[in-house]
């Protein structure tokens, strides 16, 4: 019976696809709108099994909820009860956000080369 109850929790984990989405995103370029780079300061996205994650940047620490619809990623982050909704995308560990018509922030997966984003990203 034991056994049972086990496998059923096993089987209510992140499927193979989330699991290789999940893990910590380090901030690696900041560009606005003109092309120009902003100061890079330490911080990171942290996306977690089941939707939540956790965010830390400008010295804060937020509560996160994510979706992923193939390449399309929608991130809601919380603080204070203030919510921020932000869509982006996520693909081969590359996880671009923008603040619409501002700037775009990169952040690459922990362990991997750092990216930046393409100078003519706002020109698409």
């Amino acid at each position: 019976m034991a056994v049972l109850l086990i496998a059923g929790l096993a089987a209510c984990g992140p499927s193979k696809e989330e699991k290789a989405l999940l893990g910590k995103y380090i901030l690696t370029d900041h560009m606005y709108r003109d092309a120009s780079r902003g100061e890079l300061q330490e911080a990171y996205i942290e996306l977690k099994a089941g939707g939540k994650g956790s965010s830390n940047r400008d010295n804060l620490d937020l509560d996160i909820e994510w979706t992923l619809e193939g390449e399309k990623l929608t991130l809601k982050e919380k603080f204070l009860g203030i919510e921020l909704d932000f869509e982006g995308s996520l693909k081969d560990g590359v996880l671009m956000l923008e603040d619409p018509g501002f700037s775009v922030r990169v952040y690459t997966k922990e362990g991997q080369d750092p990216v930046k984003a393409p100078d003519d990203y706002f020109k698409k």
